[in-house]
């Protein structure tokens, strides 16, 4: 009986003791992750700034490269001059003509390519080869930002640096960059965008998104 008597009072001992343990944890942990929190808040703002500083770093690499390599006449893509020739038509009052295409004289009859609407007006007020060049940089430097995105959701702030190079050192991304002027490349941000959407629970948002951004190309 003497036995059975202790046996509760020491289960309300211990149970007391964890009680005041849980208590004390409850009290510290709160404060070391309050305290730990603007550090991890440091870490995604340097390495968000690091993002951008590859995004940047690519987008003037590939434009002075690709730029430099016009200059010199030694682009040889004819995507770029059919390019430039349908802006200079379609600026002219003749959308989508071109005087490069082997069997027609208008793009629509092979490619239907909006996006190159707004761009003949960018062509209209500076007309320079370069700054096309420049434009699709841009897109494709910003086509990184749903993958770091969605990488520092899945793997942290610092591992997505990694996936970023990957993507901007990727061949597919390179060679367009390197020796290619094409429409392609201006939807590289939007449809990135409506896959991170799609793939982090807004499915809605992600497909509206991804719509709005297919009819740029055929």
């Amino acid at each position: 009986m003497i036995l059975r008597d202790r046996a509760p009072a020491a289960s309300i001992v211990l149970w007391g003791r964890r009680r005041a343990v849980l208590s004390s944890a409850r009290a510290i942990f709160p404060r070391t992750l309050a305290a730990s929190t603007p550090l991890a808040h440091l870490d995604e703002r340097v390495a968000g700034i690091v993002a951008v500083a590859l995004g940047t770093g690519f987008w003037g690499l590939w434009t002075w490269l690709a730029g430099a390599e016009h200059a010199t006449f030694h682009h040889f893509n004819r995507d770029l001059a059919i390019h430039v020739n349908v802006l200079w038509h379609t600026l002219h009052g003749h959308p989508f003509a071109t005087t490069l295409l082997t069997r027609n004289d208008n793009l629509l009859a092979e490619h239907v390519w909006p996006i190159l609407l707004p761009l003949s007006a960018v062509y209209g007020l500076i007309p320079s080869v370069v700054l096309q060049i420049a434009l699709q940089q841009a897109a494709l430097a910003l086509g990184g930002l749903p993958v770091y995105l969605l990488a520092r959701r899945r793997l942290g702030a610092w591992p997505a640096l990694l996936v970023l190079t990957g993507y901007y050192l990727m061949p597919a991304v390179t060679d367009v960059a390197w020796d290619d002027l094409h429409p392609g490349p201006f939807t590289t941000l939007p449809l990135g965008l409506g896959a991170y959407w799609i793939l982090t629970g807004q499915p809605g948002r992600g497909a509206l998104l991804a719509a709005l951004a297919t009819p740029l190309l055929d």
